[in-house]
C-alpha cells in the first residue's frame, strides 16, 4: 500500500511550449490541482487555461493525496527537461516532511527536512555535535558538520516564460 499525503509544487523560469503537453500530462497523471481537494488539472489543458495556475509568476498546484507527498512524473520530467521546481511535501507516518527545489544545471534535486509549514528544519543531535566540535575551538570542522546539515537552497524561482 502506498502512502499518500499533502504536497505543492511550484514550476518556474524557462519552458519550452514543445514541452508544455507533456508538463501538463505528467502534472495530471500527479493529481496536481489548483487547490487541495480539487479536480486535477486535466491532460489536454491548454497554455491559456495553464495560466489560470499562475501565482506570484510561478505555476502552482498541489494535491492532498499525492504519493509519498511528491510528484514524481512531474519532477522527473522537469529535471530531465532543465525546468526549474520547488516542492513541499508534509510529513506522514514515517515520512517526514521535505523540500525538494532544482534549477537548471543542477544534477539532482537539493532535498532538506521541513516541519507541516514548509520551515526548514535541522536534526538538534547535529548542533549539539557542531556546539560540542566548537566548544573544542575547531570552527571548521563545526561549519562543516553544520553545512553537511543544512545544504543551501537554490535562488528563489523565477517567473514561467515560455518559449519556442
Amino acid at each position: 500500500m502506498s502512502d499518500r499525503f499533502p504536497g505543492s509544487i511550484q514550476i518556474g523560469g524557462t519552458i519550452r511550449r514543445v514541452h508544455l503537453p507533456y508538463l501538463v500530462g505528467c502534472l495530471s497523471d500527479d493529481g496536481a490541482s489548483q487547490e487541495y481537494g480539487d479536480k486535477a488539472i486535466d491532460s489536454d489543458c491548454s497554455e491559456t487555461e495553464l495560466m489560470e495556475y499562475l501565482k506570484e509568476g510561478v505555476l502552482e498546484f498541489c494535491n492532498d493525496q499525492a504519493h509519498n507527498g511528491e510528484f514524481e512524473r512531474t519532477e522527473d520530467f522537469c529535471v530531465e527537461h532543465d525546468i526549474a521546481f520547488h516542492r513541499w511535501s508534509d510529513h506522514c507516518c514515517e515520512y517526514d516532511a521535505e523540500i525538494a527545489d532544482f534549477r537548471p544545471g543542477m544534477n539532482s534535486c537539493v532535498v532538506r527536512y521541513s516541519d507541516s509549514n514548509a520551515n526548514e528544519i535541522v536534526c538538534g543531535k547535529t548542533v549539539r555535535q557542531a556546539m560540542t566540535v566548537l566548544k573544542l575551538g575547531e570552527v571548521d570542522e563545526a561549519l562543516q558538520i553544520l553545512a553537511a546539515a543544512c545544504p543551501a537552497g537554490p535562488e528563489a524561482l523565477q517567473p514561467v516564460i515560455f518559449v519556442e
